[in-house]
């Protein structure tokens, strides 16, 4: 849960960087689509174990709850 939240917060700053690039250089907007792309392959890894893994729990806990 706390990687998710770093990444979060680290593509929340990489967007505001971006924006404010954006404006001072007058750079494209699909600057912030390169930038959302990018994220999603660099996290991609880590957002499909959190849920795999968060759907994992779930499925042991209804386990549990039945037994």
């Amino acid at each position: 849960r706390r990687t998710m939240i770093g990444h979060a917060i680290f593509l929340g700053l990489c967007i505001a960087a971006v924006v404010l690039a954006r404006r001072v250089f007058g750079l494209p907007p699909q600057v912030i689509a390169t930038v959302l792309i990018v994220a999603l392959i660099v996290f991609g890894w880590d957002i499909m174990t959190f849920m795999r893994l968060r759907a994992r729990v779930t499925e042991l806990r209804d386990q549990i709850e039945t037994s």
